[in-house]
């Protein structure tokens, strides 16, 4: 991949050409990714266990900070959110675990 200036707002067609990268050099592919120009956002929709190697994948390329935050959205799942900015962009990696039951009093 051709070296790119880290100080200027990347293009769509730049994000595009990351995340290409990425699935390029082996990461999973992920369930969806979405690149939304008009709000300078990316979301990478991804299972469990993949979600940590595409946020590693990310911060290789100077991205962070990360925040993380888990929400009840679906009855019976939580939604797990992974934001950090990249080149005037927000990148969030996210996926769903089924909700724990609750354990019933005696």
């Amino acid at each position: 991949m051709p070296e790119i200036d880290l100080t200027t707002v990347a293009t769509p067609d730049q994000v595009c050409r990351v995340v290409a990268h990425a699935l390029a050099v082996g990461l999973p592919e992920p369930t969806s990714v979405t690149v939304s120009p008009h709000r300078r956002e990316v979301l990478v929709h991804v299972t469990p266990q993949d979600w940590e190697q595409w946020r590693a994948w990310w911060n290789s390329h100077h991205s962070g900070p990360w925040s993380t935050t888990v929400e009840r959205r679906v009855t019976g799942w939580r939604h797990h959110r992974t934001s950090g900015a990249w080149r005037g962009w927000e990148i969030t990696i996210m996926h769903l675990v089924p909700e724990p039951e609750e354990v019933a009093e005696a």
